[in-house]
């Protein structure tokens, strides 16, 4: 689209914000996935092993 010359700067100029969040969520999710901790020794939290009522 950029290369092509046939998008127009309004239209590029639209578009920047949403390519920006796509980068960030994008990184975002990178970034959660590498870091994931599930506890101790990668067990469920203590919260979801309790038992659950009738």
């Amino acid at each position: 689209m950029i290369g092509s010359g046939k998008a127009s700067e309004k239209l590029l100029m639209m578009h920047v914000p949403f390519m920006g969040i796509g980068i960030l969520a994008l990184l975002r999710g990178l970034l959660s996935q590498s870091s994931k901790s599930g506890g101790a020794d990668g067990k469920r939290p203590a919260i979801l092993a309790r038992r659950k009522r009738a």
